[in-house]
């Protein structure tokens, strides 16, 4: 089941809200493909250090 390790993962390392596709108005799911320079730097973000 790595899905549900995917989900645990999350749930016990990830604080606060991230709302990725709330900052990506007219994309679908293929946001990696629509924008992936944008949703790159976005990740970068939300990965730095707190």
């Amino acid at each position: 089941m790595p899905y549900m390790t995917t989900v645990e993962f999350y749930r016990a390392n990830v604080r606060g809200g991230f709302h990725l596709a709330n900052g990506f108005p007219g994309t679908t799911h293929l946001i990696l493909m629509e924008a992936p320079k944008a949703v790159a730097e976005c990740v970068k973000e939300f990965m730095k250090p707190q």
